[in-house]
């Protein structure tokens, strides 16, 4: 491992052995996990990532025109890089007004359209296994459109008029 792991250059004095000796803080003779974390995060930079199991999935909705901020809910020891996604595409790299990354790990999304609708997904950078997916939809207000507009029937005659509606999601 010495030799693998470059540790003949460490300082003399400064062995493997010695590190793990001196980080069992409880001198029991072995390194529990956050003992272990606290040795080797020494050596390499180690972080402990996690999510809460009933956060995996967030669903959230807005109007067309609003802007959304999407917390990450993936934390760790130390707080890690967070890399937002959608589609497989990296979202810090697009160049759009519409779409920001920010360090504190928050998506913010601005005058949101139809197109945004979807899955946007976060995990830490150098951790891709735990993942949070946030489920957006996109609503429009409803339009109503009433063909003819105006009629001239006589009493007790039929009128008949074309009523069409959209909206996202549809109008019931």
């Amino acid at each position: 491992i010495t030799s693998q792991e470059h540790l003949d250059t460490l300082p003399s004095g400064c062995t493997l052995s010695s590190m793990i000796k001196f980080d069992d803080t409880n001198h029991d003779g072995k390194l529990s996990i956050n003992e272990f974390y606290t040795a080797f995060s020494k050596l390499y930079s180690v972080s402990v990532v996690s999510l809460d199991k009933a956060l995996e999935t967030n669903h959230l909705s807005a109007r067309v025109d609003d802007n959304v901020e999407i917390k990450c809910d993936v934390t760790g020891s130390p707080v890690p890089p967070i890399v937002w996604r959608r589609n497989q595409l990296d979202l810090s790299t697009l160049n759009e007004e519409e779409v920001r990354v920010f360090n504190d790990g928050s998506l913010y999304l601005t005058r949101i359209q139809l197109q945004h609708a979807g899955n946007y997904t976060c995990h830490a950078q150098r951790n891709k296994d735990v993942v949070q997916t946030h489920v957006l939809t996109v609503h429009t207000i409803p339009e109503v459109h009433v063909t003819p507009r105006i009629q001239s029937k006589r009493p007790n005659e039929d009128a008949t008029m074309f009523c069409h509606v959209a909206g996202e999601p549809f109008p019931k």
